[in-house]
């Protein structure tokens, strides 16, 4: 309450946010999930969506909510969607400057973590095919800079690689294909650009190592972080990686414990909550979570955006 005592256009939207709040992050699957959503219901694959029909989804969002919160929600999407908008339009042709304006310019070029909130549940569509969800999320990815798309579509196809193993196989070993997944998958090759490399690396090893040198102290570990994590924004694409991979591999994959000192370490939290819980998602399934902790995101999800993880995974039946 005292960090945040007013509803904001960002982050948590309400003063005293209950447990299962969801936040401006959410929202941008909730646009993916309606492009989506659309294809399906014109019979359509799911696998032919483009930017140009992202675009459209995030010019038609509505505020689909319950009516109680719903004109203080239209307030927060035209100031929260008023960037992406404008990216939009000039996806879609237009070139009027009031209107639209180039994506180059969204959020001044800075590598943010827009994709990484955005693609997860493309990976539903490529299970172990990790290649395949690479080149789909870097082509429809406009909100993102090409470093940051990069990062992005490097991490969805770990996400992607881990749902195609089986159920079976030990949790760690499955950790290990989604860190391998992320390094190798590499189709354009942004590893070997001459004198600086793949920056999706640096930063992976480098959460590898602040892990390490933390020795078992959180408040070391959120002293390198924040130091040789070198944020400019603390929701740039590299840190919303950085946190939740440094901090799990912290906790030596205990996942809930992973989560709870994310939220300890504040910031841009409900980035870094949304990767995190990406990952673990992926990697132990829905189960990890306890049944109250899913009731209450289908709640806060039903409440804010008339939407629910099982009408989203109706859309991927069959894909």
């Amino acid at each position: 309450e005292s960090l945040r005592p007013r509803p904001a256009a960002y982050g948590p939207w309400l003063a005293k946010a209950p447990a299962g709040t969801t936040t401006d992050d959410t929202r941008h699957k909730v646009v993916l999930m309606r492009a989506l959503e659309s294809l399906r219901s014109k019979g359509q694959k799911l696998t032919s969506i483009d930017s140009q029909g992202l675009a459209q989804a995030y010019l038609d969002y509505e505020v689909a909510g319950e009516d109680e919160i719903r004109n203080q929600l239209k307030k927060h999407v035209e100031e929260g969607f008023r960037e992406y908008r404008y990216a939009a339009r000039w996806i879609l042709g237009q070139r009027e400057p009031s209107v639209a304006k180039p994506v180059e310019r969204l959020w001044a070029g800075i590598d943010n973590c827009s994709g990484q909130m955005m693609l997860p549940p493309l990976a539903c569509m490529y299970p172990g095919k990790p290649g395949e969800a690479y080149r789909k999320a870097f082509q429809i990815d406009f909100i993102d800079a090409p470093g940051a798309r990069d990062m992005a579509a490097a991490w969805l196809a770990g996400l992607a690689a881990v749902l195609g193993e089986k159920e079976t196989d030990p949790a760690r070993q499955r950790w290990s294909v989604l860190w391998d997944a992320m390094r190798s998958t590499d189709p354009f090759e942004f590893s070997k650009t001459p004198f600086a490399g793949r920056p999706l690396h640096r930063w992976m090893d480098l959460a590898m190592d602040v892990a390490e040198r933390a020795n078992g102290r959180p408040w070391r570990l959120f002293e390198l972080l924040e130091t040789d994590g070198r944020p400019l924004y603390w929701w740039d694409a590299h840190y919303t990686l950085l946190v939740p991979i440094s901090i799990l591999v912290f906790c030596q994959y205990k996942p809930l414990a992973a989560m709870r000192l994310t939220m300890d370490f504040g910031h841009d939290s409900d980035s870094y909550l949304q990767t995190l819980g990406c990952m673990v998602g992926a990697v132990y399934g829905e189960g990890i979570f306890d049944k109250a902790m899913r009731s209450a995101i289908d709640a806060d999800m039903a409440r804010q955006y008339g939407a629910s993880i099982e009408s989203w995974m109706a859309v991927f039946s069959g894909a």
